[in-house]
């Protein structure tokens, strides 16, 4: 029994060592990815992290009065669970407490473990989809760029085309603007 507990304490410091990143991964999470009311995905994320929270709010004291018995004062375990008062919270000590009295450590802090991956999980899907969504959009704007680069060429060779023609059209006005357009060699050849 006594080894037992020794286990059930290693146990439950070892995740309150790890609560903290757990708590920080959920905070950044929200902060990255604020809440959108119109994507559904957002509120999915943000539901998780609320899930995750509670999970914490009920476990967490569950996990101290383990570690260290009277914590919250000498009250009985029923006065504990009305002090929270939440019924789910009534269910997971139900489900969690062994038929020797003991709390079963492992699934209690399955519980917070499972929500946090939940949270992870859900929120690097939004970022992958993000990805997708970013690169499927610059190559759509690259095809675009493509495209108007192509129809600015085109233009170019019919702007060129044309100032080619204006050109000719002047140099053709000029000549036949000029009081004799014909040559005087023509007209003094030796050959008339």
């Amino acid at each position: 029994m006594a080894r037992h507990s020794e286990m059930n304490r290693l146990k439950i410091l070892a995740a309150f060592e790890n609560l903290p990143n757990i708590i920080e991964m959920a905070q950044d999470k929200a902060k990255t990815m604020p809440l959108d009311v119109n994507n559904p995905k957002s509120i999915k994320l943000h539901g998780k992290i609320g899930k995750l929270h509670k999970t914490l709010l009920q476990t967490l004291p569950f996990l101290m009065h383990k570690l260290v018995p009277n914590t919250f004062g000498k009250t009985s375990e029923q006065d504990r669970i009305r002090g929270i008062g939440q019924l789910t919270l009534v269910l997971i000590v139900k489900t969690l407490k062994s038929p020797f009295g003991s709390w079963k450590i492992d699934e209690l802090l399955g519980l917070v473990e499972t929500d946090a991956e939940s949270v992870k999980v859900c929120a690097e899907g939004m970022i992958d989809e993000l990805i997708v969504g970013n690169y499927s959009a610059s190559v759509n704007i690259l095809s675009q760029l493509e495209e108007l680069g192509r129809q600015q060429r085109i233009m170019q060779m019919s702007i060129e085309s044309n100032h080619s023609k204006t050109e000719l059209v002047g140099f053709l006005m000029e000549q036949l603007s000029t009081p004799n357009p014909i040559p005087d060699l023509w007209i003094h050849s030796p050959f008339s």
